[in-house]
C-alpha cells in the first residue's frame, strides 16, 4: 500500500475558507461583526451614564439657583439689621463722647466750683451737642434717628447715659428699627466743708455798780469775724482741692485732676 492511500481524507467543506470569515468588508480596520456586537451594549450602558450625569448636573445646578434665590432676601434682611444696629450703637456712643467733651470744657471754663458739687456741673451741660454728634453718626451708618434720650443719672455713682433710636433700610417694604443704649461713669466725688476748731477761753466776770454815765462812757465793741468753712473735694481716691475757704478762688488748673479722671472715662453700651 502506498503512503498516498494511507494518508487520510479530509473533508474540504469542513476547511475554514479566507472568504467564510465574519469580516465586514468595508472595515479596513478588520473589525468583525463579533467585536461589534460586543461593544453595542457597553456603548449603550456608556451613553445612559452620560444621561445620567448630565441629569444630575442640571438638577446641582437648578437647586442652588433655588438656594441662592431663597437665600438672597434673608441675607439682605439680615445685613439691613446688623447696619441699623451698628447705626444705633454708633449714635448713642457719639452722644456719650460728645457730652464728655462738653463736660471738660464746662470744667476748664468754670469760674466758681459750684456747691452742688459735679452733679450740677454735669446738669449745667447744654445737650444739644451730643444730639448733634447722634445724628451724624447715624447717617454715617446708612441710618435716620429717629429718638434720641440723654439724662445723668444719680442712682450709685454719678454717670451719664444715652438712649438712641435709629431706622434703617427697609426690609421687604417694613421698617427697620433698632435700639442702643451707652453709658459714661464718671468720678466718684464728695465735696466736704468743714468748720475752723474755735477755742473759747475762760474769764472771771467782775460784778460792778452802774453809773449813770454807763452809756456815755460805754466802748463799742468790735464784732469778732465769723471763721470761714473750708472745702475740700475728693474724687475716686484722688485730692482735687483741700482746704479751699473761696470756691471762686482754686487757681489755674485747680480743676486738672479731675478733668484727668474724666477724660480717662470710657463710654460703653450696656443693655
Amino acid at each position: 500500500m502506498s503512503d498516498d492511500a494511507a494518508a487520510p481524507m479530509l473533508d474540504e467543506s469542513l476547511r475554514p475558507r479566507a472568504d467564510s470569515s465574519p469580516l465586514r468588508p468595508d472595515d479596513p480596520a478588520g473589525v468583525t461583526v463579533l467585536d461589534h456586537a460586543r461593544r453595542r451594549p457597553a456603548r449603550a450602558r456608556d451613553e445612559r451614564g452620560a444621561a445620567a450625569l448630565s441629569l444630575l448636573v442640571v438638577a446641582m445646578l437648578l437647586g442652588l439657583a433655588i438656594f441662592t434665590a431663597m437665600a438672597l432676601p434673608l441675607t439682605n434682611a439680615s445685613d439691613a439689621k446688623a447696619k441699623s444696629r451698628s447705626a444705633a450703637d454708633a449714635a448713642a456712643l457719639a452722644g456719650v463722647e460728645a457730652f464728655k467733651e462738653d463736660l471738660v470744657e464746662a470744667l476748664r471754663n468754670l469760674q466758681a466750683f459750684p456747691a452742688g458739687g459735679l452733679l450740677a456741673v454735669v446738669q449745667s451741660v447744654d445737650l444739644g451737642g451730643g444730639q448733634s454728634a447722634a445724628i451724624e453718626y447715624a447717617q454715617r451708618n446708612d441710618g435716620t434717628l429717629v429718638t434720641y434720650v440723654p439724662r445723668p443719672a444719680v442712682s450709685g455713682l454719678l454717670s451719664f447715659e444715652t438712649f438712641a433710636k435709629v431706622r434703617g433700610r427697609s426690609i421687604d417694604g417694613e421698617q427697620n428699627y433698632s435700639e442702643a443704649r451707652a453709658k459714661l461713669d464718671l468720678p466718684g466725688c464728695d465735696l466736704t466743708e468743714s468748720l475752723p476748731d474755735i477755742e473759747l477761753s475762760s474769764y472771771e466776770v467782775t460784778p460792778s455798780v452802774a453809773r449813770a454815765d454807763d452809756g456815755d462812757d460805754e466802748d463799742e465793741e468790735e464784732e469778732e469775724e465769723e471763721p470761714k468753712p473750708s472745702f475740700s473735694l475728693e474724687c475716686d481716691g484722688v485730692t482735687i482741692f483741700k482746704d479751699v475757704t473761696d470756691l471762686g478762688d482754686l487757681g489755674s488748673g485747680g480743676l486738672n485732676p479731675l478733668i484727668d479722671l474724666i477724660d480717662r472715662s470710657n463710654a460703653r453700651l450696656i443693655e
